[in-house]
């Protein structure tokens, strides 16, 4: 997960409301679906 979200801040240039975003995400992910 610290890899995907290196990966957008580094690679992709993305704003932090969308790092923000992606880890809220996985989070949810984690938390309803495993």
């Amino acid at each position: 997960m610290r890899a995907f979200l290196t990966h957008l801040a580094v690679d992709q240039n993305v704003a932090a409301a969308t790092q923000n975003q992606a880890l809220n995400a996985l989070l949810f992910l984690y938390k309803h679906v495993f």
